[in-house]
């Protein structure tokens, strides 16, 4: 939250967030479950902590058949569900699909990774997905109500701006978060073209922070102070 604009950070070039918090509502105290993306992710689409979800680390749990997830309550419901995911951490394997009328993860053709990362995809491509499949929407689907689940990787180590985005950044982390804000952006452009934004609920959340050095840790996963979970 500290590198964003709507809390504060001065440097921060994130346009599409402060709007929504402009426009919207700020929360000042979300706080994470954990710090790392598998158990954090399950407990956003489940409402359980990871002592009920099971879902203890990244790679070797995976969420249960038995849980209950967002995208099963809102498909009970009516609403068509699709998710677009940008990390291996969050393949369908790991029990995260349940509900979901399609989940993108196919990620095969991004950049193998270097040795102990994980592969992912930027939010630029990211975002070209979650348009592509607003677009293609026929005629039936766009009356029906949906569900659409995004997730970015970036801002996330290692950390690989878009070139236009560094030199106006403070750090690659900085300028990281200014691609995603972008690629958000994108996406809210065009429900506000179709008409569709007005009725659409928008909530934008983080799995978890970055310590950036903070407490002798570089990145995140080991320690549950404020830069890893606030």
């Amino acid at each position: 939250a500290d590198r964003l604009g709507p809390y504060g950070f001065r440097l921060a070039r994130t346009p599409s967030l402060d709007r929504l918090a402009r426009e919207g509502v700020r929360c000042d105290d979300a706080v994470a479950v954990a710090p790392i993306t598998l158990p954090s992710h399950s407990s956003i689409l489940t409402g359980l902590l990871p002592p009920a979800h099971g879902v203890r680390d990244n790679g070797s749990y995976a969420l249960g058949p038995s849980a209950v997830t967002l995208a099963e309550r809102l498909k009970g419901a009516g609403c068509a569900t699709h998710a677009v995911v940008s990390a291996l951490v969050l393949d369908r394997r790991y029990g995260l699909a349940q509900g979901f009328d399609a989940y993108d993860d196919d990620l095969w053709s991004e950049d193998v990774p270097k040795l102990f990362l994980i592969r992912d995809r930027p939010a630029r491509r990211t975002a070209d997905r979650v348009l592509a499949w607003l677009d293609g929407r026929s005629g039936e689907e766009r009356k029906k109500p949906f569900f659409a689940w995004v997730h970015f990787f970036d801002p996330h180590q290692p950390y690989e701006p878009e070139p236009q985005d560094r030199p106006l950044a403070p750090t690659p982390y900085d300028a990281e978060i200014t691609g995603a804000d972008r690629a958000l952006g994108r996406i809210l452009d065009r429900l506000r073209e179709a008409r569709l934004l007005d009725d659409t609920v928008v909530v934008v959340t983080a799995d978890h922070g970055e310590s950036l050095g903070e407490h002798g840790e570089k990145t995140h996963a080991v320690f549950v102070y404020d830069a890893t979970v606030k």
